[in-house]
């Protein structure tokens, strides 16, 4: 479904991202662990395309999309969450998901399907700004799904989550599962990550450094020394 070959990017004489290169199989969850100034969210903005990159090449479903524009890429199957969540807080959650991607045409029922999946329905007509923090993640993923992407990126969605909060994501998690579409998650909860994922990578200084089991990057002494600490600490699948 997608694949990434010797990517590279530089800001300002800084290496974000040094030769990254990744393959995601259809079905594939990918967790994408590392410390900040990684390149994690730098590499989930250059496979959706928000932006250009200096050395590589990102092929997509069959094609290469290098150089071709986010929306293009949106139109074709990539969807994607941000760090920061980008809901209009001014429209409800109904007006939020139903709002048409790249290429396509409103379909209500299946915005209504969507909500009622994914436990939304009871706040459909709620302003996005009056939701809590969890579901307005919950609302940005149900957004994505909508278009039924092929590939869904999934950059710091427990950024600022509670505990009850994170075990809605996990049920979303497992809801937008399927074995012709490939997710990419990328966060710093690690637990919450290696007890998810098929796949788990991790990344520092802009270097893919291991790219394996979730067992063999928990137990990973390199995993270990620059990015888990204890794996006592860490919680099994």
């Amino acid at each position: 479904m997608l694949r990434i070959h010797e990517v590279s990017k530089s800001y300002g004489g800084v290496r974000a991202l040094s030769g990254v290169s990744l393959a995601v199989d259809p079905g594939e969850v990918v967790g994408l662990l590392g410390p900040n100034g990684a390149g994690k969210s730098t590499l989930i903005d250059a496979v959706a395309g928000a932006i250009d990159i200096d050395h590589g090449s990102v092929t997509f479903d069959g094609g290469d999309v290098t150089g071709v524009p986010a929306w293009e890429r949106a139109r074709r199957g990539v969807g994607r969450t941000f760090q920061r969540i980008r809901l209009v807080p001014t429209l409800s959650v109904f007006d939020n998901v139903a709002m048409p991607r790249p290429g396509r045409a409103r379909d209500l029922g299946r915005v209504r399907a969507v909500l009622d999946e994914y436990g939304l329905t009871r706040w459909a007509q709620v302003m996005a700004r009056d939701l809590p923090a969890g579901v307005q993640r919950l609302v940005e993923v149900a957004r994505v799904l909508v278009s039924d992407p092929k590939l869904v990126l999934l950059d710091e969605p427990l950024a600022g989550l509670g505990e009850h909060e994170i075990e809605l994501f996990e049920t979303a998690l497992h809801r937008m599962r399927s074995p012709l579409r490939s997710i990419v998650l990328v966060d710093h909860n690690a637990p919450f990550v290696l007890s998810v994922v098929t796949r788990a990578c991790l990344m520092v200084q802009g270097e893919l450094l291991l790219d394996g089991t979730r067992d063999e990057v928990r137990n990973s002494e390199v995993a270990r020394r620059s990015y888990l600490g204890n794996p006592a600490e860490e919680t099994a699948s």
